[in-house]
C-alpha cells in the first residue's frame, strides 16, 4: 500500500463521492420544498450525514499522505474535505449550543 500519492488519491476520491452527496442533497431540498412529508427530511439528512463523514475519513487520509508529493488532487481534497469538516463541526457546536441553551 506503499503506492506513490495513495492517500491523495483515496482523499481525492472521497472529496468528489462528497460533492456528489451535497449535490444529491440539494437537489432533494429544492424537490421536496413545496411537501410535508415526514421523510423528505430523510432524503436531505442523510446525504449530508454520509457526506461528513466521507469528509472527516478524506481529512484523515489527506494527513496520512501529507508526506507524499503534492499535486493538484491533494489541494483539492485539502479544500474540500477542510470546508465539509468545517460545516460538520460548526453544525454539532450548533447543536451543541442549542441544547445548552435549551437546559439552562
Amino acid at each position: 500500500m506503499d503506492h506513490p500519492k495513495y492517500y491523495t488519491n483515496k482523499s481525492f476520491k472521497n472529496s468528489l463521492v462528497t460533492c456528489g452527496l451535497i449535490l444529491m442533497a440539494i437537489i432533494a431540498v429544492l424537490l421536496a420544498r413545496g411537501t410535508e412529508y415526514a421523510s423528505s427530511g430523510l432524503f436531505v439528512g442523510l446525504p449530508v450525514l454520509i457526506a461528513s463523514i466521507f469528509g472527516v475519513f478524506g481529512t484523515i487520509q489527506l494527513i496520512k499522505g501529507r508526506k507524499e508529493k503534492k499535486s493538484l488532487k491533494f489541494f483539492v481534497a485539502l479544500i474540500i474535505n477542510g470546508l465539509i469538516v468545517t460545516f460538520f463541526l460548526a453544525a454539532i457546536i450548533s447543536n451543541v449550543i442549542d441544547i445548552a441553551n435549551a437546559i439552562f
